[in-house]
């Protein structure tokens, strides 16, 4: 659903529950959100079971944040949540700074997913839930996640790009990461079957 009417929801919002991407290639992407949630609270839960270490905040905010993309990808929740974001502008009489208060989202938005990178990055030798497959699929999923704000909040000078087909590219993106997400997470379901410290020493996570 296309949002360039940026806030300029009043009262009454433009988000309906309904299906926003019939065609089969969003529904096979949609599964495969749910398909890599599942193996990756199977995988959470079975290396709690083997006391390899406890859960960090940072696996479990990778799950959540794949389940609202997943949600996300057929309800358009972003459309839900500009609907909110203009109600408050509207009731607050903010309006004036609406594009300032664009450009702080955003903001915070991505250092939010660059924090979680980073530690993903940065711990992944101690992070028993993450392995090199999966730091390379987290991160074209944030930068999918980066891209999909961009086209939804485009400005002019984005329009004046004219990208063809950039509706394709973020597909390929999607479908690419959420793959990686998949083989890297099965890889670690190996690795969870191994004794704690023959685990420890393989490096992975």
């Amino acid at each position: 659903m296309s949002m360039n009417g940026l806030l300029s929801a009043e009262i009454l919002f433009k988000w309906k529950l309904h299906v926003g991407d019939p065609d089969l290639w969003s529904w096979l992407i949609t599964f495969a959100y749910f398909i890599c949630i599942g193996i990756s609270f199977y995988t959470l839960n079975k290396a709690k079971k083997s006391k390899l270490s406890k859960p960090l905040i940072i696996q479990r905010s990778c799950i959540y944040i794949l389940l609202f993309l997943g949600f996300n990808k057929q309800l358009d929740l972003q459309v839900l949540l500009n609907d909110y974001a203009a109600y408050l502008i509207d009731f607050f009489n903010i309006r004036a700074y609406k594009y300032t208060i664009i450009i702080i989202a955003f903001i915070l938005v991505h250092l939010i997913l660059s924090y979680i990178l980073s530690r993903i990055i940065t711990k992944h030798k101690t992070l028993p839930f993450f392995n090199t497959i999966l730091i390379l699929a987290y991160s074209l999923l944030f930068i999918y996640i980066s891209l999909k704000i961009g086209v939804i909040y485009k400005g002019d000078y984005i329009s004046r790009l004219r990208i063809i087909g950039h509706k394709d590219f973020l597909k390929i993106l999607e479908s690419l990461s959420l793959i990686m997400i998949f083989y890297g997470q099965w890889k670690l379901l190996k690795s969870c079957s191994l004794a704690p410290h023959e685990y420890q020493s393989t490096g992975v996570g």
